[in-house]
């Protein structure tokens, strides 16, 4: 996939213009997009405080992880599509892709995490 800066200018417009930015944390990984200075005068202008968690951080990983794990469980339960375009076009068809990865079902808990 061909990486475009414009999509996640568009997507932090839709937000904005659906939400009052004022005050939001915005947390993102070490991706291009949001270390280019142009995101960061971005959020400035929107009010958004940026956060960014170290490179390569298993907790954010870990954390990702889960909650598409826990998407998918809760979205996709008994749950069926007529056709796969439909099933990838509905909000269960969504996929963590970070680093070519999919869904993992078997992550470990948060709570089992904080205790280590």
């Amino acid at each position: 996939m061909k990486r475009r800066p414009e999509s996640h200018r568009e997507a932090s417009d839709m937000a904005s213009d659906q939400r009052d930015p004022e005050g939001t944390i915005h947390h993102s990984d070490q991706g291009f997009q949001y270390t280019a200075v142009a995101f960061g005068q971005r959020c400035e202008d929107a009010g958004v405080r940026p956060s960014m968690g170290p490179a390569e951080d298993c907790y954010d990983n870990a954390l990702r992880k889960s909650f598409f794990a826990t998407l998918e469980r809760e979205l996709t339960e008994r749950k069926s599509y007529a056709t796969r375009p439909e099933a990838r076009l509905s909000p269960e068809g969504l996929r963590d892709t970070s680093k070519g990865g999919t869904i993992r079902t078997d992550c470990t808990q948060p709570l089992t995490i904080s205790r280590r």
